[in-house]
């Protein structure tokens, strides 16, 4: 597993960043963008499209097959965005929550 950190800086003020992963499971090796955040007052700028199409470009130098990226269902403006930029919704992740 490798970890790739890409961060958008405007004047020395940080706009945003993403988390990367690269991940190797048998024969096929495939990236996830596990964090994308952009400050409010920078939104609507593009930064997370930059962002999103940098670390793409990272991953596939590396090897990545694929990208994964996961939202909410109700995060309408990152459907969007993925949709925009090439990504297709696919399977469903379970999820167990886990009380104290």
């Amino acid at each position: 597993m490798k970890d790739l950190i890409l961060i958008s800086e405007e004047n020395k003020e940080l706009t945003g960043f993403a988390l990367g992963l690269l991940i190797t499971y048998a024969d096929f090796t495939y990236g996830t963008i596990e964090e994308l955040y952009v400050a409010p007052p920078f939104r609507k700028l593009g930064i997370a499209s930059a962002l999103i199409k940098e670390m793409i470009e990272r991953l596939r130098t590396l090897g990545a097959e694929s990208v994964i990226i996961l939202t909410n269902d109700k995060n309408k403006s990152a459907i969007k965005l993925y949709n925009k930029l090439g990504f297709k919704r696919s399977t469903y992740a379970y999820i167990r929550r886990l009380q104290n």
